[in-house]
């Protein structure tokens, strides 16, 4: 038997005018699990931007689970402890801890349940995960997002209690989502006191989906025409690593994140001046980082016989090489390879921070670089002076943000170099690339 719901659009709203002003007085939270409390770092920093707090459940809890196949019942079992201990009218909106944040504000994810008009909302995928086997139990909604994901939820204690609160199947022990969707699907002919929907339109719950774009800082949904107001990367790798993305374009950024840029994955770029390419790279908590790596290792120097000496650390000598020709490989070379045909990016050569302060170097002379295509990224901008200059191309890197990188062709045409520094100390990182397979400095 499929499950028909209601669109929306079809099913007219009760609360109205001074019902709408009263329900948003009522008790709200935003309750997680994040046994693991730095892995909530986008949830935390979102709910930080419109002051609100979290409700972390699993605080000092010893459960440990990595999310994958069958799991997540113990966050269930959590949640409903703590269901029982709050008003029956407390709307409850839950949030996975690992892979959500916040992209509205908690006013208007009140107003769009309120909108809805059901007890409990969940929001809803395009996969039927995980027992596919049910795939035919759901009926079509119109969008691709039909079936139940219990990431996401929101709803009043009572109803989430009693919804919750149903017996566990020998079947879905273990599985807090499959716990849900069975719940979800027995309802339909059942008499309850409680109301539950999908929110099939991503009204309030984006899940992962690579086509959702981020527009004037807020989710665009581009199939449903809706801006939803909470991002959820469920998924594997790519979900992950696109949520990663998603993020840092509300500013939130992993701060023990060390090299894994949130922008790898995006292949965009602008071309500045001729044949000067700039593209989104690195984090402003991970430019810090290097800055903080670069000056917790010390020993700022030039190498040995360099035509033009300059104070350097290699990536190297860090323990980051490996991140950093990873991120070249699967974003910055590819960049490459599309804009400057038949070329063939072969891999990294040399990386390094360089430091320029007033009692060790404030410039660097005009000079062309050993690497087939040379990245530069500006690390910090708290100083005067210093500018990278591309006399041929007439362009300077003063207008360049934090974080992006400059590439180029590096051998013969873009001569390029550093003037005098003025005040401050600047901190940049410079990336040169093989000329030929096995082309490797060091």
């Amino acid at each position: 038997e499929l499950v028909k719901q209601i669109p929306r659009s079809q099913r007219p709203s009760t609360i109205e005018g001074d019902n709408m002003t009263q329900n948003n007085k009522k008790d709200f939270r935003i309750v997680t699990v994040a046994t693991e409390h730095s892995k909530m770092w986008a949830l935390e920093q979102s709910a930080e931007k419109y002051g609100v707090k979290v409700v972390n459940l699993g605080k000092d809890h010893p459960w440990r689970d990595e999310m994958t196949g069958l799991a997540g019942m113990p966050k269930i079992q959590l949640i409903n402890e703590y269901l029982s201990t709050v008003p029956d009218d407390t709307i409850i909106l839950f949030m996975d801890g690992y892979d959500t944040f916040l992209a509205d504000s908690p006013e208007t994810i009140l107003e769009r349940y309120f909108q809805m008009g059901a007890d409990i909302v969940f929001g809803a995928e395009s996969e039927c995960w995980p027992d596919k086997n049910t795939e035919n139990k759901w009926s079509d909604t119109g969008t691709k997002y039909k079936y139940l994901n219990s990431g996401c939820y929101i709803g009043t204690a009572k109803a989430l209690h009693n919804f919750i609160s149903l017996p566990i199947t020998e079947k879905a022990n273990g599985d807090d989502q499959l716990h849900c969707q069975q719940r979800y699907l027995a309802m339909f002919g059942v008499e309850t006191d409680y109301s539950v929907l999908l929110d099939f339109e991503a009204y309030i719950f984006q899940n992962h989906d690579k086509d959702v774009k981020v527009i004037d800082n807020q989710l665009w949904n581009t199939d449903t025409s809706c801006c939803g107001c909470i991002y959820h990367g469920n998924g594997g790798n790519d979900a992950k690593e696109y949520f990663l993305e998603m993020a840092s374009k509300f500013g939130f950024t992993n701060p023990e994140a060390e090299v894994v840029s949130p922008y790898y994955l995006t292949l965009d770029y602008v071309e500045v001046a001729k044949d000067i390419l700039v593209t989104d790279f690195l984090s402003e908590n991970q430019c810090k980082f290097l800055i903080d790596k670069s000056e917790s290792r010390g020993n700022w120097g030039a190498m040995e016989g360099d035509k033009f000496p300059a104070q350097e650390i290699r990536l190297k000598d860090m323990g980051l090489w490996h991140e950093y020709e990873r991120l070249w490989h699967e974003k910055l070379g590819k960049i490459s390879e599309k804009f400057w045909p038949p070329m063939e990016h072969y891999g990294l050569r040399d990386a390094f921070t360089m430091r320029y302060t007033a009692d060790t170097q404030t410039s660097l002379a005009l000079h062309t670089d050993a690497s087939l295509v040379t990245g530069s990224v500006k690390l910090n901008s708290n100083y005067e002076g210093a500018e990278l200059i591309f006399p041929r191309q007439d362009f300077s890197n003063i207008k360049v943000k934090n974080g992006q990188c400059i590439l180029f062709p590096a051998q013969v045409t873009h001569g390029h170099y550093v003037n005098e520094l003025k005040s401050g100390v600047k901190y940049s990182l410079t990336m040169w690339t093989s000329r030929y397979s096995g082309d490797v400095n060091g």
